[in-house]
């Protein structure tokens, strides 16, 4: 399991180099991680973008899903119902969560504030801790498209310091977005979103075209007994 995340990396760059619209991440790490983990804890779910294509690659794999906004969580709750029977959204605070401990063989937290002895009481002994957040160059050339002074990110500054960390990882690629709607779909997807002011968000609506770097920082942890 401690190899996953380089081995997806790999696979993820190689296909890049032959198509730089072709993704390939979720798929290369399905590979390795297949048979290993029975069962997940997505923590801050959201709309679901990470959820959904590993429920596709996955579908055996019991989710869990939480998340505190109801709407996200209403989604995620007919998505099941449409017949994603291992797929379990619950409209909670982990931290006032009364789950079962010891119950969950990984935890994912993507772009989430990281609560690590709450990972530590659901996971089982053993158990791993995936977490993502925005690399020094996220989204630059959305930001420099907005902000006279864009600003690099300074990355995680809330890792777990009980667990034993197992690997880190450096994901970075850049996309082209095409046409007006979807520039502003990825803008309403950012913090950004919540915290620019009129003037630079007209900036971002003069383009039809928007070309950004995508940077991750990618973390395994593991609960040792």
């Amino acid at each position: 399991i401690s190899a996953f995340p380089m081995a997806g990396r790999m696979v993820h760059k190689m296909g890049l180099a032959e198509d730089n619209q072709n993704f390939l991440l979720m798929q290369a790490i399905g590979v390795n991680v297949s048979g290993q983990i029975a069962s997940v804890l997505d923590v801050g779910s959201g709309r679901g973008a990470f959820l959904f294509p590993l429920l596709t690659e996955f579908p055996g794999l019991e989710v869990t899903s939480i998340d505190i906004l109801p709407h996200r969580v209403a989604l995620l709750q007919s998505v099941a119902k449409g017949g994603v029977d291992n797929l379990h959204a619950i409209e909670r605070n982990l931290c006032e969560w009364d789950g079962p401990e010891g119950a969950f063989d990984a935890v994912t937290n993507l772009f989430a504030p990281c609560a690590e002895e709450e990972f530590s009481r659901v996971l089982k002994d053993g158990g791993y801790l995936v977490l993502v957040g925005a690399g020094e160059n996220h989204l630059m050339g959305l930001k420099k498209a907005m902000y006279e002074n864009a600003y690099h990110n300074p990355g995680r500054a809330d890792l777990p310091t009980r667990m034993k960390e197992i690997r880190r990882e450096r994901l970075q690629f850049e996309i082209t977005v095409e046409g007006q709607e979807m520039i502003q779909a990825l803008f309403s997807m950012t913090p950004y979103y919540w915290r620019t002011s009129k003037s630079d968000r007209e900036k971002l609506e003069t383009l039809s075209i928007l070309t950004t770097v995508v940077d991750f920082d990618i973390f395994l942890f593991r609960k040792d007994a």
